[in-house]
């Protein structure tokens, strides 16, 4: 009787140290969910891979889960009528016990229709009409104006050539550089707009040329001072 009340006690025993091992080892991941205009976005879905799968929706902004040791997809999705409108996933890989941060920024999918903050200047691109057909005439007679043109221009450019004094005044360029000011500058306007902007919105407070904003965030980015996140032709400044 002793011997078999000794064995029940072993097994509760391994059946608790079974099912406690991953909470001695557990850690927190938690952090903010923000839209693409770094507002706390609400009503997203968060989902982690765990086993089993672990998913929560975010009503203020934040989310935190309990999580083993391991390497793990973070998820974020946001939702409008049953479609997907914005989504990120990150990597993370938890080593030890503690509390990690991983805050998430939601861009816009592929194919939503979402206003996109890009870095570079997009043309307007023509609107597309089909072609009207141009009798063959027409080609030939537009063809020998233009070598007519080309002609005519070489010809007036080499008199222009040899009429050009021998001596040419050779006026440096300025050279595009950054100072501590202009540094101290483009920090001061992060931090006004909150720590976080494109690089986009960035050039509109500063009366600094697209080349000049882009070497002075280069030159922050070197000196650790700035974080730059590439998202498809966005750049995200985050002021460390």
């Amino acid at each position: 009787m002793p011997m078999k009340t000794s064995w029940h006690y072993a097994a509760v025993l391994a059946f608790v140290a079974l099912f406690a091992l991953p909470l001695v080892h557990a850690a927190t991941i938690e952090g903010d969910v923000y839209t693409i205009d770094f507002m706390p976005a609400s009503g997203v879905v968060v989902e982690i891979d765990t086993t089993p799968r672990q998913q929560l929706v975010v009503l203020n902004g934040s989310y935190s889960v309990r999580v083993p040791q391991g390497d793990y997809h973070l998820t974020a999705t946001q939702r409008k009528d049953g479609i997907v409108k914005a989504q990120i996933t990150e990597n993370i890989s938890v080593q030890a016990e503690g509390t990690y941060t991983l805050d998430l920024i939601l861009f816009p999918v592929f194919g939503a229709d979402e206003d996109l903050d890009i870095d570079v200047e997009v043309a307007d691109e023509a609107q597309l009409s089909p072609e009207p057909m141009v009798p063959q005439q027409v080609w030939i007679g537009a063809a020998v104006i233009v070598v007519a043109a080309i002609v005519l221009w070489l010809v007036l450019r080499t008199r222009r050539e040899q009429q050009r004094p021998t001596h040419v005044d050779i006026v440096a360029q300025p050279e595009l550089s950054s100072t501590k000011k202009d540094l101290d500058d483009l920090v001061a306007i992060i931090k006004k707009l909150g720590g976080r902007t494109t690089q986009k919105e960035l050039r509109k407070e500063v009366p600094y040329s697209e080349a000049k904003v882009s070497l002075v965030l280069t030159e922050l980015e070197h000196k650790g001072i700035i974080e730059k996140i590439k998202r498809g032709r966005a750049n995200i400044i985050i002021l460390k």
